[in-house]
């Protein structure tokens, strides 16, 4: 009996439930904790920052990490297969785009030299975040459409 091959990369695609809910759990409490920093944020011209805020940005930096391990564990198998594959194409590079560039934003948050690159890097970030959760949501919904409308045999 032959090896089907293309089925075998396609259950690499599929993540095991626990790698699925971790991914999403972390992501959940990254896009979370920043909306919520964000939210409390609005007024801080004329206040100091509350100690709510001070841990919310410590979770939101801690879920960044575990949000970026689980994304290169994706790299070495989800998203290379996938690519191969063909599926989920854009949503998927939309994705990688998003994380890459939040990624980057939130470096430029930290280390970016004179006011108007940490603002950009602010808006940006802020933007980009706010849009990533519904990103995974669509690459889920569609993942999970284009499996059931290719079965393989």
């Amino acid at each position: 009996m032959p090896i089907n091959t293309h089925a075998l990369l396609v259950d690499r695609i599929m993540l095991p439930r626990w790698q699925r809910w971790s991914t999403y759990g972390t992501f959940a409490a990254l896009a979370i904790s920043g909306v919520l920093w964000w939210a409390l944020d609005i007024d801080r011209g004329e206040n100091p920052a509350s100690t709510i805020q001070v841990w919310l940005l410590r979770l939101h930096g801690l879920a960044a990490m575990l949000v970026l391990m689980c994304f290169g564990a994706l790299l070495t198998t989800h998203i290379r297969v996938a690519w191969a594959l063909h599926r989920n194409r854009v949503l998927g590079a939309t994705l990688f785009a998003a994380i890459l560039l939040l990624t980057l934003t939130g470096y430029g948050l930290y280390y970016s030299v004179g006011e108007t690159m940490r603002s950009l890097s602010s808006w940006v970030h802020l933007c980009v975040g706010v849009a990533a959760p519904a990103l995974l949501v669509l690459h889920v919904y569609r993942g999970r459409q284009t499996r059931r409308a290719r079965p393989v045999a």
